[in-house]
């Protein structure tokens, strides 16, 4: 779906039309999601000579276990995860929380937090909590939780700012 840039430069032009296109235009017959399965199974079977297999109760709960165990992780959808750098600057009720983390093999080595807010709270308790965490939502959500997130910024909800962390890219690092 990605051209070779000299593909486009000999035609002149800055970009190529989409090669995708709606499953429905293409074939038209099909109506459902069961008819287009069943559609890839009978081309499949008469192409490649190929044919289907039931699976027992017990072989279900083995795919589902391996499945669970090995292939349902950031790092098998991911791949390895580089290190990078995140820097996020949030405005919240009270002030700017510039937060800043390090993170290697998908985990937090370091995270600050600067900024103007208003904190009765150590906010290195939360710093602390962070060190050597998944970057994973539900790893974030349950350190911050435990370590008193509530208590330092009582006006702003942990998903928001996870969401907010996790969308450097999207966003750069930013909201205002």
């Amino acid at each position: 779906l990605k051209p070779r840039p000299e593909k486009l430069q000999s035609k002149g032009v800055r970009s190529v039309r989409s090669r995708v296109c709606c499953i429905k235009e293409a074939l038209p017959q099909i109506g459902s999601t069961d008819e287009l399965k069943s559609a890839i199974i009978r081309h499949f079977s008469a192409v490649n000579n190929m044919s289907t297999r039931s699976f027992s109760d017990i072989d279900i709960e083995k795919i589902e276990m391996i499945a669970d165990e090995r292939y349902r992780n950031d790092s098998w959808t991911y791949g390895e995860s580089p290190a990078f750098n995140v820097r996020c600057l949030i405005h919240q009720p009270g002030g700017w929380i510039d937060f800043r983390a390090d993170v290697r093999d998908g985990s937090i080595n370091f995270a600050r937090f600067f900024g103007d807010f208003f904190c009765t709270e150590d906010i290195s308790e939360l710093e602390y909590a962070l060190k050597g965490i998944s970057w994973d939502k539900e790893s974030l959500s349950k350190a911050l939780s435990s370590a008193g997130w509530g208590n330092c910024f009582p006006q702003l909800p942990i998903e928001e700012f996870i969401r907010e962390i996790r969308n450097k890219d999207e966003n750069e690092g930013a909201r205002i």
